[in-house]
């Protein structure tokens, strides 16, 4: 079969801003970033307030030494939800949380615990105005290049009332009604959307995300199953169908909560194959959350036994450092507005490129060509990625004029050349 690898050009210049998007968003299945980046979201859920917030406690740096692109975060929306009491309405402490995050190059994903598995629709359309408060407005105003609004979590039931199309058309029109709620209010950040009975539900989520997903105006959902499988999809075959299902309906879905242990009668009464769905995550390249980093009621369910990166647990172990899927082996691409100096760079067109660069023949069999005038390309490094930004090949600051790149052992696909100096970066797909 004759190898084609297709390269589009783009040149990314100097430290101008531009973004074609000012939010994350949705394009079919894929979730991407405010500078057109690709974004699969790998990293883990964190609660930090659920014992008593303290900056002192705070880890989302350690969790950034981790290799995840993302953190969920778990908020209430009522001050008696937890203790202490006065955590939850003190705009202060979820602005650190989201500074932290930003600064450490992760994407927070919010979340409201107050309903969990919760089935109380009318309860819903009013908790969503929590969104609509006015210092919340300005806080997702502030980060919306990066902030992903995981609605409400684990809320309603569908299979649990008796009648699933009456259950799956009851969820579909309350989340209809404060989707309409949430952007009248002038939000434009994507929403994430979890499944019912506890969040567990993919199949009714599958079914439904089609409809939930006309309506909304900016088309900008995600959608969210927690995988406590134990009663529900607890073989392999049964998880591999779920998921081909998810992935089928060509919209967003990730593994909003992925867990070693569910609870029961007691905690951590069943052991999960948490294993092999990180195997079908990386198959179809589905996006998933560890669940937890620290201080979960079931110790053996944390990724670290105090918060510190340092000390994984045998959970952490395989979430970090697993050949396959680990955070730390195979990291995610990371948002390029937050881990570039300039957010987005200044797109210009390929016949701008080609007066600085040529590379050919395009698409090419065995040996691709690169070719420039310009001294400003000298010692450059050549480095080529494939779709998930994993890096296939470097060759390092040696490039002068010309260069011939063997690629006679590439399979056939899309792959992207990076050709950068000090002075600027040139960036091939």
């Amino acid at each position: 079969m004759r190898l084609r690898i297709c390269f589009l050009f783009l040149i990314f210049i100097g430290l101008n801003h531009i973004s074609g998007q000012e939010t994350i968003h949705t394009s079919d299945d894929a979730v991407i970033g405010p500078c057109g980046d690709t974004l699969i979201l790998r990293g883990v859920n964190y609660a930090p307030f659920n014992w008593g917030y303290s900056a002192a406690e705070l880890h989302i740096d350690e969790i950034a030494k981790s290799g995840a692109n993302c953190v969920r975060i778990v908020w209430f929306e009522d001050a008696q939800a937890e203790a202490p009491n006065t955590v939850y309405q003190d705009p202060l402490k979820l602005r650190e949380v989201l500074e932290a995050c930003i600064s450490n190059g992760m994407i927070p994903i919010i979340e409201l615990h107050d309903q969990t598995c919760q089935n109380d629709g009318d309860a819903l359309l009013a908790l969503a105005d929590w969104y609509l408060q006015d210092w919340v407005v300005e806080l997702i105003e502030e980060y919306k290049h990066s902030i992903i609004l995981n609605l409400f979590n684990e809320a309603l039931h569908i299979n649990w009332t008796g009648d699933v199309a009456s259950g799956e058309t009851a969820f579909v029109a309350t989340y209809t009604s404060v989707i309409q709620k949430i952007r009248d209010g002038g939000i434009t950040v994507p929403l994430m959307i979890d499944g019912s009975e506890c969040g567990t539900n993919l199949k009714s989520l599958a079914n439904m995300a089609p409809d939930l997903a006309m309506a909304d105006p900016l088309k900008n959902l995600i959608f969210s199953t927690h995988s406590y499988w134990q009663d529900y999809a607890d073989s392999p075959e049964e998880m591999s169908a779920l998921i081909e299902q998810a992935a089928a309906t060509k919209l967003p879905f990730v593994i909003g909560e992925l867990a070693n242990f569910q609870d029961d009668q007691f905690e951590c009464q069943y052991t999960l194959d948490y294993e092999y769905l990180l195997e079908l995550c990386a198959e179809y390249n589905m996006g998933w959350m560890a669940w937890s980093w620290d201080r979960d009621n079931c110790g053996l369910r944390q990724v670290t036994e105090d918060g510190i990166f340092e000390n994984l647990t045998v959970f952490g172990e395989s979430i970090v450092n697993h050949p396959l899927y680990g955070l730390g082996t195979n990291p995610p691409s990371k948002s390029a507005y937050l881990n570039t100096d300039s957010g987005c760079s200044t797109i210009v067109s390929e016949q701008y490129l080609k007066s600085e660069i040529t590379i050919y023949p395009n698409p090419v069999r065995d040996v691709l060509e690169i070719k420039a005038e310009v001294r400003k390309l000298l010692n450059a490094d050549i480095q080529i990625y494939n779709p998930e930004g994993t890096l296939l090949l470097s060759l390092g600051n040696n490039f002068e004029k010309e260069k011939s790149i063997n690629l006679s052992g590439f399979p056939s696909g899309i792959y992207f050349l990076k050709v950068g100096s000090e002075v600027k970066r040139f960036v091939k797909f």
